[in-house]
């Protein structure tokens, strides 16, 4: 009987019934549908590398931290524990990255991590606050 409440609960404390997740995965999709559709140049801004999918790609990110910052079981009155542990988490996509492209820190810090945390901390202050 406790099993069941607990499996019950899960759609709460990880925010599944909230926008985020589902904002996450949309903005996966597409940025994934821009890269197997031959992964084509941003030709707005002349900078070299710059692809349609890095946009869906940094929404997709910011979106993420949005997401780990409604989870529940985290503090309504200040950082916590919980938050050191969901912030290693939120670093893997960073370290993903700098794995990938070692050469490109400043693309990869620009893509995911400022995103990832400026979206957990956006959602946090306003919980907090």
């Amino acid at each position: 009987m406790r099993t069941i409440a607990v499996i019950k609960a899960i759609p709460y404390y990880f925010a599944l019934k909230k926008l985020w997740p589902y904002l996450f995965l949309g903005s996966f999709l597409s940025m994934m549908t821009l890269v197997f559709s031959g992964n084509p140049k941003l030709s707005i801004l002349p900078i070299v590398g710059l692809s349609w999918h890095h946009i869906p790609e940094i929404l997709m990110f910011f979106f993420l931290g949005v997401w780990f910052g409604d989870f529940k079981f985290l503090s309504t009155r200040s950082l916590c524990l919980y938050d050191a542990c969901l912030l290693l988490v939120l670093t893997l996509p960073t370290l993903n990255g700098l794995i990938e492209h070692p050469s490109g820190i400043f693309a990869v810090v620009t893509l995911a991590t400022f995103p990832t945390f400026f979206g957990y901390f956006l959602k946090r202050c306003f919980t907090i606050c």
